[in-house]
C-alpha cells in the first residue's frame, strides 16, 4: 500500500463528500441575519458593517460574477460550501499526520494494519466533522465563519506539515546530504495565510499560540519549565502584537504621516500615505537584503514573515478604495486612513471590559460636567476636507438698516455677522475666530483660549467637503458681493480663491465615556452592561445574596438615606405605613438595578460559569457531541418557564435528561417533530474522550497543541466577547475552531481503539474501568451531599459503561482474531458509527435549500412601498435591525429589484451611520 498516494487520494474523495453535501444543502439565496449585507457588499464590492471582510467579499465578487443576480446570492453560498469542504480537507491530512506520529513511536515501518487504522481514524474525525452541527450549519450560507474555518484548518495542518519536514531536512543533513528545500518556508506560508484571514475574521489569530508551542516542541525535545513559559509568552505576545498593534497601529501610523503632510507641510492628498509606504517598503527590502547578506537567517525569516503578514493584510485597502467610490452601502464611510483605523477598532459597537471595570450598576465617577476627569480620552476621527480663509471685513458707523441688509445677504452664507456698538452706531465685522483652527498641529475647533495663541486669529476658516463645493460657495460669495454693492454698503467679503487640502477631526470638542467610580469597579468583570441589571440578576440570585458595599446616594431622588439602600429601606417602610403604591413603585424602580454592588466570587464568578461557560459554550459544545433539544433558541432562566423547552442540549438517554429538564416522557410535538430535535447518545463525545486520553499518554505534546487551539477558541473567545444575557441571535457559529480541535480527537479515539486490538490486557481495561467508574461514583456522592440533581454522575456512569464496552469488545475481538488489517478495519467500522449517526441526525435540520425566508420578508416589505407610491419611489422604509435591513439591501442591489425605496436603519441612524439604498 503506497501510504503517500492512498493519503492523497482518500482526502481529495473525503472532500468530494463534503462538497457533495454541503452544496446540496446550501441556501439557495439569501438567508438571515449578516448574510444578505455580505452578499450584497460581496457582489457589488461595497462596504459592510465594521471591521470588514474585504478578502471575502472580493473572493464572493469572483463567484458571483459569472452568475445571474438572482443566482449570485447561491454562488456566495457556494464559497462557503468549499471553504468548508476544503477545511475537512486538512483535516482529515492533519489527522493522518498526528496519527502517524504516533503509529511511528511502536514501530519505524508501519504494516497495512497500521495504515489502515491512520486512514480510518483521519476519516472517521474528518466526516464526524463534516455533519456536526454548528459547522454544517455555517457552512450553507454566505457568512465569514466558514472561510475563517478554513484558514484556522489550513494553518493548523501547515504548521505539523513544517514540523514533518523539518525532521526530514534534519534526518538529510545528519547524513550528509543535500536538502533541496527549507521546511521554514511552511513557517513564512502561515503568515502569509494569517495576513490574508485578517481580511475574513479574527478568529484566525487565536491558533497562533498552538503553532507556537507546535514549533517549541519540535525545537526542543526535552521540555523545561522556564522553555515552556517563554514559549506561551512569546506566542501569547505575538498574538497581542498581530491583533493590537499591527491591525490597528500600522494604519494608525500611515495616518499620522498623511495627515502631517498634508496638515502640516501642506501637501496634497496621499502624499503622505506614500511616504509611509515608501519608507515601510524600503525598511523591509533593506532588513531582507542585509540579514541575507550577513546570513542573520532567524531575523530574514522573522523580516519576511512581517513582509508577508503585510501582503495578506493589504486586503484592507479595497475598503478604502470602495469607500472612495461612494457606492450605496458604505457604512461607516471609511475614506481616509483616521475613519478606517476607528472602523477596524470596530468604534460603532463600543467598547467593553475584559480584564478589569464596572459592574452593570457601577456609579459614574461624581465630577462636575466640565470636568474632563470623569471621562475617557475623546476619540479623534479625521475627515477629508478643504478649507478657505475669510479675511476679516469691516464697516464702521452702520446704522441698523444696514445690519439687517448684511445679515440678511451673509445667513445663507453661514457667515455670522459680529456688531458693536460705538457713538451711537455700528461697528460690524466678519467673525475674529476660526471654525477649525491649526492647535497642536490638529485641526480642531476653535476657541477664544486657542484662538488668542495663534498668530493669526482673525481670519474665518470655512471648510468644504470637496473643491466643486468650495466652488458653488465661492460663486454665491461674488454675488453676495454684488448684491451688497447694489446696496451701496461699503463691505466686501475677502475669501481666498485656493482651497487648500486638510484633515479635520470631525470628534474635536467630543468628550470621551464616562468613567465609572473605581470603588465599584472590579478585577474581570463579567456583569457590566448597563440597564441589563433584570437579567444579570436573574443568572445570579441577586436577591438572596449578601453585599458588603451599597450603591451611592441618587442625587436625583429627594428622600432620606446616605445610600440607595437606605432610600428604598424608607420608601418601603413608608409603603408599609400608608399603603401608597406610589412609594412600593418608586421603591421597585430604584431596585430594579440592584441597590449592591454584586460580590465577585458568588455573584460575578457565578454568572461567567453558569450563563458565560455553561449556556454560552458547553451548551453548543454538548449540541455538536451529545445531541439538541430543538432549534428554538433558548434565553435559560431569562426564558421563564420555557428555559427547559427551548434550546437545550440533550443526551438521547432519558433518565440523564430527566435529571436536568424533566420528565422526558409524552414530549410536546413541538419538541419531538422539530427538525432540531438530534439526538447522538453521547457516542461522538465518548469516542473523543478516549482519543483526548490516549493523545495525552502516547502524544502529550501533539495533545497540547491541539487542546490550546481547543481552549483559545473556545474558552478564551467566552473570555473576551464578555456576553450578555439575552443575546439576539444563537452564537454557536463563533466558536467552530473549538469543536474543529475538538473533533481530532474524535479521529484519534478511532486509532486508540485499534491500539486496543492489538495491545489487548484485561488489566488495563480494568484500569480504565476503575478510573471512569470511580468518577461517576465520586460525582455522584458529591451530589448527594451538595442535594443536587444527578445528571452530571449519571452520564458519566453511563458514557464508562459505553466506553468500556466498546473498548472492551474490540481489544477482545483483535485478541482473538490476531490480524492487524482486520482490526483496523473493525475499529474503522465502529468510529464511522458516529458520522453516520450525526449525518442522519444533523441531516434534518440542515437539509432543505429551498428556505427563501429572508428574501421573502424583503419582498414583501419593497411590495408595501408600491402601494403608497409608484415602485417605492419617493418612499422610505424604517426598519430596526439587521433581519430587517439586510435581506431588503440585498434585493435592491444584488438582485436589483424595481421597488427602489430608500431604507432608513434605525439602530444605524442614532449613530450616524445609516445608510440609504436607492
Amino acid at each position: 500500500m503506497n501510504y503517500t498516494k492512498v493519503n492523497n487520494i482518500l482526502g481529495w474523495v473525503i472532500f468530494l463528500i463534503a462538497s457533495w453535501v454541503y452544496l446540496v444543502t446550501m441556501e439557495e439565496t439569501t438567508s438571515l441575519w449578516d448574510c444578505g449585507e455580505y452578499i450584497t457588499t460581496a457582489n457589488k464590492l461595497e462596504v459592510g458593517h465594521p471591521p470588514g471582510a474585504p478578502l471575502f467579499m472580493m473572493i464572493g465578487r469572483l463567484f458571483s460574477a459569472f452568475a445571474s443576480p438572482e443566482n449570485a446570492a447561491m454562488m456566495v453560498n457556494a464559497t462557503s460550501a468549499l471553504s468548508s469542504s476544503f477545511s475537512i480537507l486538512f483535516l482529515f491530512w492533519t489527522l493522518t499526520m498526528l496519527v502517524k506520529k504516533i503509529a511511528l513511536k511502536e514501530s519505524s515501518i508501519l504494516d497495512n494494519g497500521q495504515k489502515i487504522a491512520i486512514f480510518g481514524a483521519a476519516a472517521v474525525g474528518a466526516l464526524a466533522y463534516t455533519f456536526t452541527d454548528s459547522f454544517w450549519f455555517s457552512a450553507v450560507e454566505g457568512e465569514v465563519y466558514a472561510m475563517s474555518s478554513f484558514f484556522t484548518a489550513l494553518v493548523f495542518w501547515a504548521i505539523f506539515k513544517w514540523e514533518v519536514e523539518t525532521e526530514k531536512h534534519g534526518a538529510l543533513i545528519a547524513a550528509g546530504q543535500p536538502s533541496s528545500f527549507n521546511p521554514n518556508r511552511w513557517l513564512i506560508f502561515i503568515v502569509y495565510m494569517i495576513g490574508l484571514s485578517i481580511g475574513v475574521h479574527l478568529l484566525n489569530l487565536l491558533a497562533i499560540p498552538a503553532i507556537g508551542f507546535v514549533i517549541y516542541f519540535q525545537k526542543t525535545k526535552v521540555v523545561q519549565l522556564k522553555g515552556f513559559l517563554l514559549a506561551g509568552i512569546i506566542s501569547l505576545l505575538t498574538l497581542g502584537i498581530i491583533q493590537s498593534v499591527v491591525i490597528p497601529k500600522i494604519p494608525a501610523v500611515a495616518d499620522v504621516f498623511e495627515r502631517t503632510f498634508t496638515n502640516s507641510f501642506g501637501s496634497g492628498f496621499n502624499v503622505g500615505f506614500i511616504v509611509f509606504l515608501v519608507v515601510i517598503i524600503g525598511l523591509l527590502v533593506f532588513g531582507i537584503q542585509y540579514t541575507a547578506k550577513k546570513k542573520k537567517m532567524l531575523l530574514n525569516n522573522i523580516i519576511v514573515s512581517i513582509t508577508m503578514l503585510l501582503i495578506g493584510y493589504s486586503s484592507f485597502t479595497m475598503i478604502v478604495v470602495r469607500s472612495n467610490a461612494n457606492p450605496p452601502l458604505d457604512e461607516n464611510n471609511p475614506e481616509t486612513l483616521s475613519s478606517l483605523v476607528s472602523y477596524l477598532n470596530r468604534d460603532q459597537y463600543g467598547s467593553w471590559p475584559i480584564l478589569y471595570g464596572p459592574y452593570w450598576n457601577s456609579p459614574s465617577m461624581n465630577v462636575a460636567c466640565d470636568d474632563d476627569s470623569g471621562f475617557e480620552a475623546p476619540k479623534e476621527i479625521y475627515t477629508k476636507a478643504y478649507v478657505a480663509k475669510l479675511e476679516q471685513s469691516t464697516i464702521k458707523g452702520a446704522n441698523q438698516n444696514t445690519r439687517n441688509k448684511l445679515e440678511e445677504i451673509l445667513a445663507p452664507l453661514g457667515i455670522p455677522l459680529e456688531a458693536k456698538v460705538k457713538d451711537g452706531a455700528y461697528i460690524l465685522s466678519t467673525p475674529k475666530y476660526k471654525r477649525y483652527v491649526k492647535y497642536d498641529g490638529e485641526y480642531v475647533k476653535g476657541d477664544a483660549a486657542k484662538s488668542s495663541s495663534l498668530k493669526d486669529p482673525l481670519t474665518f476658516e470655512l471648510s468644504f467637503i470637496n473643491l466643486f463645493e468650495f466652488e458653488v460657495y465661492k460663486t454665491k460669495v461674488k454675488e453676495a458681493n454684488e448684491l451688497i454693492a447694489s446696496q451701496g454698503i461699503d463691505f466686501k467679503l475677502n475669501l481666498e480663491q485656493d482651497a487648500q487640502p486638510a484633515y479635520l477631526n470631525t470628534f474635536a470638542g467630543k468628550k470621551g465615556e464616562r468613567k465609572t467610580d473605581p470603588a465599584y469597579n472590579t478585577f474581570l468583570p463579567r456583569m457590566y452592561r448597563t440597564g441589563e441589571g433584570e437579567k444579570y440578576m436573574a443568572w445570579i440570585d441577586y436577591e438572596h445574596n449578601t453585599h458588603d458595599l451599597s450603591l451611592p446616594k441618587d442625587p436625583r431622588i429627594g428622600v432620606p438615606g446616605a445610600d440607595k439602600a437606605a432610600q428604598h429601606s424608607y420608601l418601603i417602610s413608608l409603603y408599609n405605613e400608608t399603603g401608597n403604591p406610589e412609594y412600593k413603585e418608586y421603591a421597585d424602580q430604584m431596585a430594579k438595578d440592584g441597590l449592591y454592588k454584586p460580590n465577585f466570587w458568588n455573584e460575578n464568578i457565578n454568572y461567567m460559569f453558569n450563563y458565560q461557560i455553561g449556556w454560552m459554550y458547553m451548551r453548543y459544545f454538548m449540541w455538536n457531541f451529545s445531541g439538541r433539544q430543538n432549534d428554538i433558541q433558548g434565553y435559560g432562566v431569562n426564558g421563564g418557564g420555557k428555559m427547559y423547552l427551548e434550546g437545550n442540549w440533550l443526551t438521547g438517554i432519558k433518565f440523564i435528561d430527566q435529571e436536568r429538564l424533566g420528565n422526558q416522557e409524552n414530549l410536546p410535538a413541538f419538541i419531538t417533530e422539530n427538525t432540531g430535535y438530534n439526538r447522538y447518545y453521547l457516542l461522538p463525545l465518548i469516542l473523543a474522550i478516549i482519543g483526548l486520553v490516549f493523545h495525552a499518554i502516547k502524544a502529550p505534546k501533539d495533545m497540547f497543541s491541539v487542546l490550546l487551539l481547543f481552549l483559545l477558541t473556545g474558552l478564551a473567545i467566552v473570555i473576551y466577547l464578555n456576553q450578555k444575557p439575552m443575546e439576539p441571535r444563537e452564537r454557536d457559529y463563533a466558536y467552530a475552531a473549538s469543536f474543529y480541535a475538538f473533533a481530532v480527537w474524535i479521529g484519534i479515539g478511532v486509532y486508540a481503539l485499534f491500539d486496543a486490538a492489538r495491545n489487548f490486557q484485561w488489566k488495563n481495561i480494568g484500569l480504565v474501568a476503575a478510573y471512569s467508574f470511580g468518577t461517576g461514583i465520586f460525582f455522584y456522592l458529591l451530589e448527594t451531599v451538595s442535594e443536587g440533581s444527578h445528571w452530571l454522575s449519571y452520564m458519566i456512569l453511563y458514557m464508562s459503561v459505553i466506553g468500556v464496552g466498546i473498548y472492551t469488545l474490540v481489544g477482545f475481538l483483535g485478541n482473538t482474531l490476531k490480524n492487524t488489517t482486520i482490526t483496523a478495519s473493525t475499529a474503522t467500522a465502529f468510529g464511522l458509527i458516529i458520522p453516520a449517526i450525526l449525518l442522519l441526525k444533523t441531516g434534518t435540520t440542515t437539509i432543505d435549500p429551498n428556505r427563501q425566508t429572508a428574501r421573502d420578508f424583503a419582498y414583501n416589505y419593497l411590495h408595501s412601498c408600491d402601494a403608497k407610491s409608484e415602485g417605492g419611489k419617493g418612499a422610505i422604509i424604517f426598519t430596526n435591525g439587521d433581519n430587517d435591513t439586510f435581506p431588503l439591501w440585498y434585493l435592491q442591489e444584488v438582485e436589483e429589484s424595481a421597488y427602489r425605496c430608500e431604507v432608513a436603519n434605525m439602530s444605524l441612524l442614532g449613530n450616524g451611520l445609516g445608510t440609504s439604498i436607492k
